[in-house]
């Protein structure tokens, strides 16, 4: 089940193509329990989306100590572009004690190509799980849900950086963006929210539901909150925010926009 896959200095692939590749003649996957395993200290460079259709997606960091593994979005020098994802969300998707970020910091190329996410779902019912791990470095938000996930469940994981105006506005820069779209469990639990422009969690205006949120024992730290913190829409059975630290919410005060006002 695990493969273990070098990093790019090693071998000098990108992951998405050792992920790519890792399928049989008739295009099927070798193995659909994978799980690929990342080389602690290793960097990982993608430079074109993961969409994994038809199969769980699982990355992890080798187990023991050392530096997370960083997984970088970086050009594709074939067609000049920049991945707008590091995971299209098609299936299942489950990452552990991984670093990833949208670009590579000091890179002020990369800069203006910030990628607007790092994971979306471009189909339904899937579970989002991620834990231990550090996300950082994009422009709209790091988890957007535009097809509704069933189970979206992240622990023990900082996000640093939401948001950058050098390519979209204050009203981006969020940690989850939920659209308008259900979830039945969201539950953010032993997390860390650093440099945020909007909200927290986007919920807002939603016509369907959250139906249990659990928000637990998480530190939020330089929230602008140009919109909101915690904008949660239509929720459901159960809805607990217990145990948060909050340092400089809603930085920028109190929303005046009529028309965002929660």
């Amino acid at each position: 089940q695990e493969l273990v896959l070098p990093d790019f200095n090693t071998n000098g692939l990108y992951l998405n193509a050792q992920v790519a590749a890792d399928t049989n003649a008739n295009g099927t996957r070798k193995d659909t329990s994978r799980v690929y395993v990342l080389k602690r200290g290793g960097i990982y460079l993608a430079n074109v989306h993961i969409d994994n259709n038809g199969y769980t997606l699982r990355i992890r960091a080798e187990y023991g100590s050392g530096e997370k593994p960083v997984i970088w979005l970086v050009q594709n020098t074939t067609s000049g572009a920049y991945p707008g994802r590091f995971v299209y969300v098609d299936h299942n998707v489950k990452l552990k004690n991984l670093l990833i970020t949208g670009v590579v910091e000091g890179d002020t190329a990369a800069m203006s190509h910030m990628p607007g996410g790092l994971l979306q779902t471009i189909s339904a019912g899937w579970d989002i799980e991620i834990d231990s791990c550090i996300l950082t470095n994009s422009s709209g938000n790091h988890v957007r849900t535009d097809q509704a996930c069933r189970v979206i469940k992240v622990t023990n994981t900082i996000f640093g950086n939401m948001g950058y105006l050098g390519t979209s506005n204050l009203g981006a820069g969020k940690a989850f963006d939920l659209r308008a779209v259900s979830c039945d469990t969201l539950l953010i639990q032993n997390c860390s929210f650093i440099n945020s422009q909007d909200r927290i969690i986007r919920h807002y205006t939603s016509s369907a539901i959250i139906n249990h949120l659990i928000f637990d024992h998480n530190t939020i730290v330089n929230a602008m909150a140009y919109h909101g913190l915690l904008s949660l829409g239509w929720v459901g059975a159960e809805t607990r925010i217990t145990n948060n630290l909050m340092i400089d919410p809603f930085a920028l005060a109190n929303d005046t926009d009529k028309t965002r006002q929660v």
